[in-house]
């Protein structure tokens, strides 16, 4: 059995690390020298999940155990921000990502945007809607939703 948590500082690794790993094999940042997408990357990553909401898939039995999470910002209650969604490999096309969905009341919010493009955010956003803007990642205070 599985369950939707809030995450803690044992996931903070976990998190950051699948996060960094996807945006420098995305297409924003695909060929850029490390030393430049380390030193700005990360400084952007910390702001986003400071201000967001990171949820855990994790197993019921072993909490510790987590098969996938999400960050996401909901700044008013027709409109949620998706920065990433991740699913562990052997996980993956098994409900953890509508799962952390429901848990993010997406099903609920009018408006989803994402800022985290890959080649499965790419697909998948589009198909639900979703709009995309990466300046809502690189600039959180941004007017225009």
């Amino acid at each position: 059995m599985y369950e939707v948590r809030p995450s803690d500082s044992v996931d903070e690794p976990m998190v950051r690390d699948a996060w960094m790993r996807s945006a420098k094999g995305g297409y924003a940042f695909r060929g850029m020298p490390n030393a430049i997408f380390e030193a700005e990357f990360k400084p952007m990553m910390a702001s986003a999940l400071e201000r967001s909401v990171v949820l855990v898939l994790a197993d019921k039995s072993r909490p510790e155990r987590m098969l996938g999470f999400s960050v996401s910002e909901h700044p008013d209650e027709e409109t949620a921000i998706v920065h990433y969604v991740y699913a562990k490999h052997d996980w993956r096309k098994q409900g953890v990502g509508h799962a952390l969905s429901r848990a993010m009341g997406l099903s609920d919010t009018k408006r989803v945007v994402y800022t985290h493009d890959n080649t499965s955010a790419s697909h998948i956003g589009p198909k639900l809607g979703w709009q995309y803007n990466p300046f809502l990642f690189w600039r959180p205070n941004l007017a225009t939703l």
